[in-house]
């Protein structure tokens, strides 16, 4: 039981800082994917808002007019901060990505390291222990 929580407590910060990273992930994909929806939508809630027969035409075209609506909310959670180019969010998620991969690969090398240790620990106890009970 002592190696798993000295493996748990070397490999927290990089645990730390992986779910850091996969939580600013996943707020740029959702962001992207609002902007991308309110693109598509724009003209279709604009000739909502036109319309004459404001039921009919929800009815008719509820899904988008849900997903452009969902987008603005979005825009304004942002707080009078400029909402940002697709092309710049892509740029950021693929380098929060491999700084992920990074934080993996780092995390996995300190596990195997503790383990490698603890196994050359148990077995240099074990020869002592041999040498001096003979």
């Amino acid at each position: 039981m002592r190696i798993v929580s000295v493996i748990a407590f070397h490999l927290m910060p990089f645990s730390a800082r992986i779910k850091q990273l996969e939580g600013r992930m996943a707020q740029t994909a959702q962001l992207k994917m609002h902007i991308i929806n309110y693109s598509k939508t724009k003209d279709v809630y604009a000739a909502y808002k036109k319309s004459g027969k404001k039921e009919a035409f929800l009815n008719e075209h509820k899904e988008e007019i849900k997903k452009h609506e969902i987008a603005k909310a979005a825009f304004e959670a942002l707080k009078g901060k400029p909402i940002p180019k697709v092309a710049q969010l892509s740029k950021e998620y693929t380098s929060l990505l491999a700084e992920k991969k990074e934080a993996d690969q780092k995390k996995s090398h300190a596990g195997q390291s503790i383990l490698a240790w603890d196994f050359f620990a148990a077995r240099l106890l074990f020869c002592l222990k041999m040498l001096l009970f003979v």
